[in-house]
């Protein structure tokens, strides 16, 4: 019995890991310059959308940042895609340690975008 419970959590984990890996590739499909439609066609829609307020009122919003993640048992992979005026202009990957909350989703933790602070390079992983 504790041999089947050992062996059916390690293969959960596996699956998570590989689920990640795969999120990862996705995303890294998406290439700056990509379109809005581009990425939606790829990753689907996102779980959160971020916009940078126009400096005067009447302007036109022209930046947003679109997040994704994915979970697996050990942690959560988040994606932040940037765009100005419809292209994306930065790819920002990272994980994040997966805490013992069973109540909670990985969209319940998307962070604020600070729109003065330069982005992140490109798929950059940060623990």
């Amino acid at each position: 019995m504790t041999r089947t419970l050992i062996l059916l959590l390690c293969l959960i984990g596996f699956t998570g890991c590989a689920g990640s890996s795969q999120f990862l590739t996705t995303v890294g499909t998406i290439e700056t310059g990509s379109s809005k439609k581009t990425v939606e066609a790829i990753l689907g829609k996102p779980q959160n959308i971020q916009s940078k307020e126009p400096i005067r009122k009447r302007d036109v919003v022209t930046e947003w940042a679109w997040q994704y993640c994915s979970s697996s048992m050990t942690a959560e992979i988040y994606a932040v895609i940037r765009f100005e005026k419809n292209y994306v202009t930065n790819i920002e990957t990272y994980k994040v340690q997966r805490l013992m909350q069973l109540n909670k989703s990985c969209s319940d933790y998307f962070k604020d975008i600070d729109w003065n602070a330069a982005p992140a390079p490109e798929t950059e992983e940060t623990e």
